[in-house]
């Protein structure tokens, strides 16, 4: 069990560092030319911590508008609306985590390795499910692995209890990915809708 503990926080943290640093400042970079990429890195620091050590994805929200619009000068127009919308419904890091863990779930109970098919289940069922986590904005992700556990089947319906003991750091890493995607959506939106003005980085929060 030590195993697949370890295991997990790497491939998690692997895949925070990929998505914060790499990913998404280039699609950042893409679709918006001239975007100071490594300032939203920055003031995305602030919400991670917030969301990360205590999983609430609630509480994150408040501390990405206030740095939204603080940091970032997003207006308000527009922080009030993408913040929201993409801490609340679209939490594709809840997502990612809920792939994940269901991936190391069905390795560690078969050697097997993942089919198209099962991967094509695990992603489309992962995304489905993270936006119905609205109601529960701390413990969503793991409820969600449950759910999926339970849905597959074949003899996996308890495998979530492997993963039981580590449900805090998924939810962690769940909201910690869901802050970080809602500051950068919402620098997109906003650069997209002209309605965010750029200032010097000692004037951050």
């Amino acid at each position: 069990v030590t195993g697949i503990y370890n295991s997990l926080f790497l491939r998690l943290t692997v895949d925070l560092l990929l998505v914060t640093f790499a990913v998404y400042p280039l699609l950042t970079r893409f679709l918006c030319h001239g975007a100071h990429v490594w300032r939203i890195s920055y003031a995305c620091i602030g919400p991670f911590l917030a969301a990360f050590f205590t999983g609430d994805s609630n509480l994150a929200l408040a501390v990405n508008l206030r740095h939204g619009k603080e940091s970032l000068c997003i207006e308000d127009e527009t922080a009030y609306f993408s913040f929201p919308l993409l801490s609340v419904f679209a939490r594709g890091g809840a997502a990612l985590v809920q792939a994940v863990c269901f991936v190391l779930i069905l390795i560690s109970y078969s050697e097997l390795g993942i089919s198209l098919t099962n991967a094509l289940w695990i992603g489309a069922f992962s995304f489905l499910l993270s936006f119905v986590l609205a109601e529960l904005p701390v413990g969503g992700p793991f409820f969600a692995i449950t759910i999926m556990c339970g849905m597959f089947g074949r003899g996996f319906e308890a495998g979530y209890l492997l993963l039981k003991d580590a449900a805090p750091i998924i939810t962690a890493f769940a909201a910690g990915f869901d802050a970080v995607t809602a500051i950068f959506g919402s620098y997109i939106i906003a650069a997209k809708t002209k309605t965010l003005h750029h200032q010097e980085i000692s004037k951050f929060l």
